[in-house]
């Protein structure tokens, strides 16, 4: 049976079980065992919807593939005013660790109160171009 599978969803949270299910995804779409269609000069961008509450709560993680302009109107957005963006940069090629940095940088503004989240829809993007890793996140705002 052929298909063309654009995203693969799932519901998870930020707890350390959470974390090795969307750790456990991510291999799997590595590993060629959920094949992305991915459209010419597309990319790869994580989707975080369906907030149950906060940080603290369940979310939905889609894993998509998008055209390149997806990114753009994301950009565009937050020009806007709709996303604040985050990004974390590592020169080693270590996508884990550029994730983290950014997320990192979220949830610090989140807890200090400079951060207002809708928790409505939230994007990721990770790059390497280089040797340089850049993840961007795109925090939607109220």
């Amino acid at each position: 049976m052929n298909y063309q599978l654009r995203a693969v969803t799932i519901r998870t949270n930020n707890s350390l079980e959470g974390m090795t299910q969307i750790g456990n995804l991510w291999t799997d779409i590595m590993n060629g065992k959920f094949n992305l269609d991915l459209p010419p000069n597309g990319t790869i961008i994580s989707r975080y919807s369906n907030y149950e509450s906060d940080e603290s709560g369940n979310y939905d993680l889609s894993v998509m593939a998008v055209k390149k302009d997806f990114v753009e109107q994301l950009e565009a957005e937050a020009k806007k005013g709709r996303f604040r963006v985050y990004r974390g940069e590592t020169d080693d090629g270590d996508v884990a660790a550029a994730t983290e940095l950014a997320w990192q940088r979220v949830w610090n503004d989140t807890q200090s109160g400079e951060l207002k989240r809708a928790f409505t829809v939230d994007y990721e993007l990770s790059e390497i171009e280089s040797g340089k890793t850049t993840c961007t996140v795109y925090i939607a705002l109220p």
